[in-house]
């Protein structure tokens, strides 16, 4: 039973950890975007 327990805790966390990596990749794929246009925009001004 508490093996069973602890491997269902385990599970939890590797589930939650990883959903936490899925939405920070996320965020950080649309901050990086976010600069590749400005840069970009900034480009086509100063050209």
């Amino acid at each position: 039973m508490m093996l069973q327990l602890c491997a269902t805790m385990l599970n939890v966390t590797c589930v939650a950890s990883l959903k936490m990596n899925e939405m920070l990749i996320k965020e950080i794929d649309m901050t990086g975007i976010k600069k590749i246009t400005q840069t970009f925009s900034l480009r086509q001004l100063t050209f």
